[in-house]
């Protein structure tokens, strides 16, 4: 179990590792986003090597038993440490955040120092891949171990602490999230010190832990992979987590576009056709469909029936709300493109639907609004196969809006 979840944790840290060394140069702070990316390496080597399936060959190619055990322990500290100081660099003056990290530096150096002439003194030279049940009770092993978890708890306290702080300042929704996901992970470590500190103490006093909590082997990843996957993922949401909502935006307008494009291929401002661009350019294509999907709305203008646009007008005061302006919108968007198809124009025509003043993000959630009915809503999709009839609109609207 240890083993699976350490390296698929692994995996996961050494991924967003090089995905984030990816953004180094165009970072707005790059001391921070190196900073980063150091963690994250430092934290795929450390869950690795805490695993027995790598462990024990390093272990002997090199001839030393249990030297991964030390290297480990250092790795998860080092990325713990690195963390906060990319908190620190994000949030303070580069030269106040250079003289924290000189600080950091100089107490973590000690600390090593420490552990390696702790783990030396214990004298763990027999191969096991259950290191803290055959060594916990050793000679300088408490004083080992508690200088690790010292170490290791004040990083995760400086990440909680920081991450939480800085969550209820930022704008951006996907940093707050992040921030947030990331001083839950830090909790989620310090948990793990507060069950190891109990273990070794319970260990050294000669009883063990009662029941269940004795079986650090289980307790260990159930705790450790969650709190590392957290961080993780909260870590490096400001970086992707806007490109997942870019594509789902992009989902979201496509099937309008799509289908506008399919009546006024006009519209299209680039010959390059969108199947064929690489996903980097999304936001691009979604700035693209801003665009061109007003413009194709507005082609329809000869099929916008104004018998259409008056009953809409009249049922539940759609005029007068952007989310049922969106609806309106969609039908007769739906109704003008089913016309188009089937070459039969209104007799009386009507204005073009579209149109709120809106600019930037307020146009783009607009557009997003009028395509999610498009799509899903049972009275636009009838319009658009053109099934509905204007003597069902009444009772379709009623029934779904009211």
């Amino acid at each position: 179990m240890k083993s699976v979840l350490f390296l698929f944790c692994a995996a996961v840290s050494w991924f967003a590792a090089i995905y984030t060394v990816r953004g180094v140069r165009t970072a707005t702070n790059p001391a921070a986003t190196k900073a980063l990316a150091v963690g994250l390496a430092f934290l795929g080597a450390g869950l690795a090597t805490s695993t027995p399936a790598v462990a024990t060959p390093l272990n002997r190619a090199l001839g030393v038993p249990n030297l991964m055990r030390p290297i480990s322990h250092m790795c998860v500290i080092v990325f713990a440490a690195s963390i906060g100081l990319m908190l620190t660099y994000w949030a303070h003056e580069r030269a106040a955040a250079r003289k924290r990290a000189l600080l950091v530096v100089a107490f973590y150096t000690v600390l090593f120092i420490t552990m390696g002439v702790f783990y030396a003194l214990i004298g763990a030279d027999v191969e096991t891949s259950h290191w803290s049940e055959r060594y916990a009770a050793a000679p300088w092993a408490a004083q080992y171990l508690m200088t690790f978890l010292t170490g290791f708890a004040a990083a995760l306290g400086m990440i909680a602490w920081q991450s939480r702080r800085y969550a209820g300042f930022v704008q951006d929704v996907m940093l707050r999230r992040g921030l947030r996901m990331v001083a839950a992970g830090a909790c989620l470590g310090l948990t793990y010190c507060l069950y190891k500190v109990a273990y070794v103490a319970a260990e050294v006093m000669g009883d063990g832990l009662p029941g269940p909590l004795a079986r650090n082997e289980y307790i260990t990843p159930a705790i450790c992979a969650p709190g590392a996957l957290l961080m993780i993922v909260g870590l490096t949401l400001p970086a992707w987590g806007p490109a997942i909502r870019c594509f789902r935006q992009y989902r979201t307008l496509y099937p309008l576009w799509r289908d506008l494009y399919a009546a006024n291929p006009s519209i299209l401002l680039a010959k390059t056709p969108y199947a064929a661009r690489p996903a980097r350019d999304l936001a691009r294509l979604l700035d693209r469909l801003v665009i061109e999907i007003p413009d194709g709305m507005q082609r329809l203008t000869p099929y916008y029936a104004a018998d259409v646009a008056e009953e809409i007008g009249t049922l539940h005061g759609i005029d007068r709300s952007s989310g049922q302006q969106a609806l309106g919108t969609a039908m007769r968007v739906a109704a003008a493109l089913h016309a188009h198809e089937s070459g039969t124009a209104p007799e009386r025509t009507a204005d073009f639907p579209y149109g709120t003043g809106a600019t930037g993000d307020e146009q783009l959630q607009w557009l997003l609004a009028i395509a999610r009915h498009f799509r899903r809503h049972p009275v636009v999709r009838a319009y658009r196969s053109g099934s509905n009839t204007l003597g069902g609109v009444r009772a379709n609207l009623e029934s779904t809006l009211g």
